[in-house]
């Protein structure tokens, strides 16, 4: 990953293709945990506010087609969350949720005509349902910017076709509620997705830069503790029991090289010792 990521444009995901996969799989189970607490408050929700025991509003008499609707969800949250259990591709998880929240969109559609045409207190959990499109699910910002755009234009088409306004306030806030509740939802997810994935490539990085450091550090090899060495001639003891140079034991336990010179007062020693074997008026040789 680069220091300092890149996003494509107006999404929370990284420019490059890899890095966002790396991402996915690496987040594939805490999504699995956050996805299984989506299909939850959603089971939850269609249980309190759609009902098992729904009344139509003109009849006041038990919708058996509202509780079909009611079950077949049910049914499909339940397949969705074993399906998402069992997947290990990020891609598939998000076609599952993809594919709940259409029948969210559907069911929550179908609702709207079989409430009276005047009222308009559902559109108050609508606004909820788009944030929390936006916010809760773990798939990436084009899914969930494709699903709240489309349940949005389903809203508007149903308000301005199917009911009828009781004051004229309406006509102007309601649709208004939707654009803000879009922009704002969109931006914080947006946000919060690329403040994920910089944490994510802060890791990554921390965690790369300690591998090259241990890497390292398993290189050095480092000589401690007392080492035999003979007074006279000063080789050293291993530990076989094998007497051998300095240099070679040096060389064989750590990253030392030698090279082989003379020092100033071994050069006048060895020279004054060789002047001693010279025989008499021999000069050395002119190179």
């Amino acid at each position: 990953l680069s220091n300092t990521p890149r996003f494509r444009p107006f999404l929370d995901a990284f420019y490059s293709p890899e890095e966002e996969d790396r991402f996915r799989c690496a987040t594939l189970d805490d999504n699995r945990k956050q996805i299984t607490g989506f299909l939850l408050i959603v089971a939850g929700g269609i249980l309190v506010f759609g009902g098992i025991r729904t009344f139509s509003p003109e009849a006041n008499e038990f919708s058996f087609g509202a509780v079909v609707n009611d079950i077949v969800v049910l049914g499909t949250v339940a397949t969705v969350q074993i399906l998402v259990s069992r997947t290990e591709l990020a891609a598939r998880v998000d076609l599952l949720v993809v594919g709940i929240m259409a029948a969210l969109i559907v069911l929550e559609v179908t609702g709207i005509f079989r409430r009276p045409v005047d009222y308009f207190g559902h559109y108050v959990l609508d606004v909820f349902m788009i944030m929390f499109f936006y916010l809760a699910v773990p798939i990436p910002l084009h899914y969930r910017l494709a699903a709240a755009i489309s349940f949005t234009a389903c809203l508007l088409w149903t308000f301005y076709f199917h009911k009828v306004f009781t004051y004229r306030l309406y006509a102007s806030v309601v649709p208004l509620t939707f654009v803000l509740a879009n922009v704002t939802g969109a931006w914080l997810a947006c946000r919060h997705g690329r403040l994920l994935r910089s944490n994510f490539a802060l890791l990554v990085q921390e965690t790369e830069t300690r591998n090259r450091l241990q890497h390292a550090l398993n290189d050095v090899k480092t000589l401690s503790g007392l080492l035999p060495i003979c007074a006279h001639c000063k080789k050293v003891r291993s530990d076989d029991g094998y007497w051998g140079l300095i240099e070679t034991y040096l060389s064989k336990h750590s990253d030392l090289g030698f090279t082989h010179g003379i020092c100033p007062e071994c050069f006048d020693r060895q020279m004054k010792e060789f002047d001693e074997r010279r025989p008499p008026g021999k000069d050395l040789p002119l190179a």
